[in-house]
């Protein structure tokens, strides 16, 4: 009998396949072909087996990732010299933007995002950035939300110019942030597939495919607009359960975690006429 991976036609195989699609497409646009991806698969597999390990508590040597890969020993020894560090951890740029709109510390009067003085390491915006992660240099952080135009300056003070940090203009932190949102899309979607509890993980697709194509830019537009304002509406409604943002919830347990991803994607498509 042939093995899955074998089999073409098993679900699993056709699932993979069709997953597998957006990966294969941003590789082949930009050179990468098949045995420098394989180098870079196995890579994954690595670090998801480490992950799986570090969850239960066991230390991720090279005989525990060769049973849970399938790789060579040797291989597993090598690809882990080579690898080093873990995948990239959430983005803080866009988390302490989100925390500079939520947290009462850093608001005004009217509960928006207020300036923030931010020379010398004890500047409210240091404490900003401390509140997020104390292992990160302020100045750093200034630059990252200079760069994309997400803050403005103004004599001694920060102000938050966007609601939301952008990454179009630092190509790898916007491949980050997709390859976060990706994985969280596609465990909502094994949970309620495989693991569904009494309420579903948030999943929800609207398309049309007969839109006038000069109507795109106006309806993106509008999503774009509507989005933001979804976001903005959730940013304040999760910030009031959240610790690091409410002090009235310091005795109850923390370290669940959310995340809201929303995107929207028009294309001109003429084939209908």
């Amino acid at each position: 009998m042939p093995s899955r991976a074998n089999d073409p036609t098993s679900n699993l195989s056709k699932a993979l396949l069709r997953l597998s699609l957006p990966l294969v497409r941003f590789a082949l646009a930009r050179g990468f072909r098949f045995q420098e991806m394989v180098e870079v698969l196995k890579g994954a597999f690595l670090a998801v087996a480490a992950e799986e390990l570090a969850g239960k508590n066991l230390a991720a040597n090279a005989s525990r990732l060769s049973v849970l890969t399938g790789l060579q020993r040797k291989e597993v020894a090598k690809l882990t010299k080579v690898q080093g560090e873990a995948p990239a951890s959430p983005n803080l740029l866009n988390r302490i933007v989100g925390r500079w709109q939520t947290d009462k510390r850093f608001a005004g009067a009217a509960g928006k995002p207020r300036a923030l003085k931010f020379e010398g390491a004890e500047s409210e915006f240091a404490e900003l950035v401390r509140s997020v992660s104390a292992d990160t240099n302020p100045y750093t952080v200034l630059f990252g939300l200079e760069q994309s135009g997400s803050v403005k300056k103004k004599g001694a003070y920060l102000s938050l110019q966007s609601s939301v940090y952008d990454v179009s203009k630092n190509s790898l932190e916007g491949l980050e942030l997709l390859a976060m949102d990706s994985d969280s899309l596609h465990r909502a979607v094994e949970e309620n597939l495989f693991s569904p509890s009494a309420i579903p993980q948030l999943h929800i697709t609207t398309l049309y495919d007969n839109v006038c194509v000069d109507s795109l830019d106006l309806l993106r537009s509008w999503l774009l607009n509507k989005g933001a304002d979804f976001h903005e509406a959730a940013r304040e409604f999760i910030a009031k359960h959240d610790k690091d943002s409410n002090a009235k919830l310091a005795n109850r347990k923390g370290g669940g975690k959310v995340r809201l991803c929303t995107f929207s994607f028009t294309e001109p498509e003429e084939s209908h006429e």
